[in-house]
Formats: C-alpha cells, structure tokens, sequence
C-alpha cells in the first residue's frame, strides 16, 4: 500500500498517487478506494494494483482499502497518514538592550549600568502552525506574537556567561533549533556616551 505513514508535498493541495496491491486466492471482483469518508475511483492498473489520485492538503488524513474476491468476501484495511511539507525554520533570532538597542558585539552582551533586560526577537518560517520556544540558561520563556512569523520576550539578564535556546516545532514533529551562548557585561553610562 503506498502511501505508508506519511506524504511529503511540495505545496498545499498537490495530487497524491494512492496505490494498493490486492491478492487473493481465486480473484479480486472489486476494490474501493476512500479518503477521508469520501469514495473515490479506483482504476485497475494491472499486476493485482489499484489506484487512485487524490489532492490532499496537509495535515491527517484516512485511508480505507476495501476489496471483495469472487466469493463476495469482504476485506478492510485502514490507514491514517499524514501530508507535510516543509520543516519550520528558524530564520533569525535577535538580542538588544531595551534601553540602547544594542545588539551583542561577538560574543559579548553589553548593558548599561542599571538596565538589565535584553528583548529577543525571534523570526520563523511563515506558517500558522508553529510556535518557538525560547530557553535562557534552561528556563522557558513566553514569547508573544507580535507579527505573522516573529515572536518576542523580554528577559532579566545578570553578568556572567548567558545560553540561549530557541525551538520550533509543527504539528508534525519537524523541528529546528537555534543556540548560542554570551557573555553579559555591564557598562557604565558613561562609556557609551
């Protein structure tokens, strides 16, 4: 039976190549093919093959084999699989002081004497179904939504060395990862004029 347990599409709404081999002692008399509840042609293509062309979104999707031999007994198999297309990606993570904007030099992260929160910004592929995760030293921060495909936390940070940790996964289980360490240093006002 093919397909299996899952479906790669390359975009939204593709036909999909739905294929069953059926065999049976005397003869196959009749095979139909449902996706989804709803029946669908099955074409006989020869070599105890049937098959079919469904355009399938993504997401779950049910598949129902049933097929009669010449003494009208009846066999079922059912199957659900799932159409994905691509993994979410994370394109861009950015980090500045929310007093001057400053992004990290190198490895370092400056702030300024007094203010310690950082606002991380993250940016990921352009799908409704994903939601980063932001880690900072192992926490779990909230992000909030703040356009299509970027998110935003603030977060206290203190002198020292500082990991950061970003996750995305859909509702797949494909996922991308982000991570990089600073170092937090802080800076009298002065210093940076």
């Amino acid at each position: 039976l093919s397909p299996s347990n899952s479906v790669h599409l390359t975009s939204p709404n593709q036909k999909v190549k739905i294929t069953a081999k059926i065999t049976d002692n005397g003869y196959v008399k009749s095979v139909s093919i449902i996706v989804d509840g709803k029946k669908v042609p099955a074409n006989n293509i020869g070599d105890n093959k049937w098959q079919t062309s469904v355009k399938l979104s993504l997401g779950y999707h049910k598949l129902e084999i049933i097929a009669y031999d010449n003494l009208n007994q009846k066999s079922t198999l059912t199957l659900n699989f799932k159409c994905y297309n691509n993994p979410p990606k994370i394109e861009n993570v950015d980090i500045k002081d929310t007093k001057n904007n400053l992004p990290p030099v190198r490895s370092i992260i400056p702030l300024v004497e007094g203010y310690n929160k950082v606002k991380v910004t993250i940016t990921c592929s352009d799908d409704d179904s994903i939601t980063p995760i932001l880690f900072v030293n192992g926490v779990k921060h909230t992000l909030k939504k703040i356009d299509k495909n970027k998110w935003s936390a603030e977060t206290t940070l203190n002198e020292g060395r500082v990991s950061f940790k970003v996750v995305v996964k859909d509702s797949f289980g494909q996922s991308d990862s982000w991570t990089a360490s600073y170092n937090v240093v802080t800076l009298k006002a002065e210093v940076l004029g």
